[in-house]
């Protein structure tokens, strides 16, 4: 039994992710950027861990880590300004890129 062609999986995953219904699988490097910096803040300030939601799904903290490692990013080479927008819900920090 077919249930469908592989273009038209493509097609309609493609489809969910821009409708939001799929969490997306890269993001800009200046919002990784922005959210090393972020976390890296909230750190020294707070002494806090921090979660990001990106488009309404939380975005794991392993990405930012491997990000991180693959563009060999120090502490001091991070902007001293933020790059966006930073809204608080209690422990999740939300990254606005409007």
């Amino acid at each position: 039994m077919c249930l469908g062609s592989d273009n038209q999986y493509k097609r309609q995953i493609t489809k969910w992710q821009k409708e939001g219904k799929l969490p997306p699988k890269h993001i800009k490097g200046s919002e990784s950027e922005f959210m090393i910096q972020k976390r890296m803040q909230r750190k020294v300030e707070e002494q806090k861990d921090t979660a990001f939601l990106y488009n309404g799904w939380e975005w794991p903290t392993e990405k930012i880590d491997r990000y991180r490692e693959r563009y060999h990013i120090e502490d001091s080479a991070l902007p001293s300004c933020p790059l966006g927008k930073l809204v608080s819900d209690g422990y999740l920090l939300r990254v606005c890129t409007n």
